[in-house]
Formats: C-alpha cells, sequence, structure tokens
C-alpha cells in the first residue's frame, strides 16, 4: 500500500461532459494503459481512422469513450488525490543573496489534482447504466474501485433507480464469477452473440439490484477507507479490486456478497 503524507486526501468529483474536459490528459493516460488495445491511433488519413475536420484528438477521445451513448448524457467520476498547498516551514537563514530571512514563511506551493482513477455513467429508461472503470495501475489493491463503483450506485440511487445494469465480455469467466460473488446475476435474454443465433455469445448482460440504505452504507465505508488512504479492515473488497480494469460496459456497485 502506497502511504500517503497528511497533505493529500482523496475524493471522488462527479462531473458532466465539459467539466471532465479538464481532465482529458490524466483520463486518457489511464484509459491507455488500462485498455492498451483499445487506445485510438488517429495518425493518417481520415479514411485510415485519422481526425476528420470537424474534429479535435480529445473529442474523438471522448466519443470512442461515449460509444453508442451521447457524450453529453454521459456523467464522469474521477477519484482524485488533492494535495493541500504547502505553507507550513520556514526558509533556514543563509548567506546566499536574496535569500529569505529566518522565519519567513516559504513560498506556498500550488495545490495539486491527480487522477487515480475514474469510472462512468449514464440513464437508462428503467435502469442507470454502468459504463467504464479504470484504476491506474500503480494504485490499485486500495479498493479504489470499489469506491468508484459505489459513488455511481448512489448517483443512480439519488435519481430514483434501484438498478445498475452492464455489459461484461462473455469470455472473461472469471470477471463473470467476481461479479457473481459480489452480489451480481445475469440477465437472462440479454446476452449477446456475434452474428447469428448459433454464435456463441460475446456479451453478457448483468444487473444489480439496490436500495437507498445499501448504498448509504456501502459509500460511507468506501469514503471512511479512503479518507485513511487505504483498505485497512476490507482487504477482501482491495483484493477482487485490484485485478481488474474494466472494459465498456462492466457493471458497478456490486460490492455485497449473496446470502
Amino acid at each position: 500500500m502506497r502511504h500517503r503524507s497528511s497533505t493529500t486526501m482523496l475524493e471522488v468529483r462527479i462531473l458532466n461532459a465539459n467539466e471532465v474536459r479538464t481532465y482529458v490528459d490524466q483520463v486518457r493516460r489511464i484509459h491507455d494503459v488500462c485498455f492498451p488495445d483499445d487506445v485510438d491511433d488517429v495518425s493518417g488519413s481520415d479514411d485510415e481512422g485519422g481526425l476528420s475536420n470537424f474534429e479535435t484528438k480529445d473529442d474523438r477521445f471522448w466519443d470512442r469513450l461515449a460509444a453508442c451513448h451521447n457524450t453529453e448524457h454521459v456523467l464522469w467520476f474521477l477519484l482524485v488525490e488533492r494535495g493541500e498547498a504547502n505553507t507550513s516551514g520556514t526558509h533556514v537563514a543563509s548567506t546566499s543573496s536574496g535569500a529569505h530571512p529566518e522565519g519567513v514563511p516559504k513560498k506556498a506551493k500550488p495545490a495539486t489534482n491527480v487522477i487515480l482513477g475514474f469510472a462512468a455513467a449514464t440513464r437508462y429508461a428503467t435502469c442507470a447504466y454502468g459504463m467504464h472503470l479504470a484504476v491506474d495501475p500503480k494504485h490499485r489493491g486500495n479498493g479504489h474501485g470499489a469506491w468508484l463503483m459505489r459513488e455511481v450506485q448512489s448517483w443512480a440511487v439519488t435519481h430514483g433507480y434501484t438498478q445498475m445494469q452492464a455489459s461484461v465480455d462473455a469470455g472473461t469467466k472469471k470477471l463473470l464469477r467476481y461479479y457473481e460473488k459480489l452480489g451480481a446475476y445475469v440477465v437472462v435474454g440479454n446476452s449477446q452473440s456475434g452474428g447469428s443465433s448459433a454464435t456463441a455469445e460475446t456479451v453478457t448482460r448483468i444487473a444489480r439490484d439496490f436500495d437507498a440504505l445499501l448504498c448509504e452504507k456501502e459509500l460511507r465505508m468506501s469514503r471512511e477507507l479512503g479518507a485513511v488512504g487505504g483498505t485497512s479492515g476490507n482487504k477482501s473488497a482491495a483484493r477482487v479490486t485490484k485485478a481488474f480494469a474494466l472494459v465498456l460496459g462492466v457493471a458497478f456497485g456490486v460490492f455485497r456478497s449473496r446470502r
């Protein structure tokens, strides 16, 4: 577990499609590390997959992440490590020209905002839909993925939803078992194949039901653990989170085991 100094804190920021663009470089970096097979190559001509005359590299990045959804309807959840402006300490007296005299406070260092992970979701008619989850590999194993999921789930319940759905690669059996262990279930009749009915399914729809009380309990636990910089007392959640940076269509808030 990475040690954090007392001058940093973690928080999840909920941003709309315009606000999240401020963090495009950091979101892109995490996306490209977590999903190397989905890195967008914007080189070449328009016919070869390059940029059109009507979009920028950033526009294309957000469009790709939104996939078939309207980018304006996607909500982004960024896990931010926020460094406080450092005004503590004093300069030591020096004989150098222009040195600060003894006892004069140091010039404050600007606060820094480092993105550790992100999630994205949108609304459906009868449920909320989880689209992305990614955590910087250097910061996995600290329960950050669970925290992001619970933030999305809590957003959903405040807008009247009691279910999250998502689509998972049917070939990742380990991932499906992981979600089932944590409370998700397969939505019968909503899996998809690559073509004909004889084709093996490639995408499995999964869901998780919840209520406001459960959301509050789970989110409070994640926020308290995040405040101390780790998963003390929640190592089980850390273990299952560590292995997965999840692709488009992964469910959120599936961290309660069935009983």
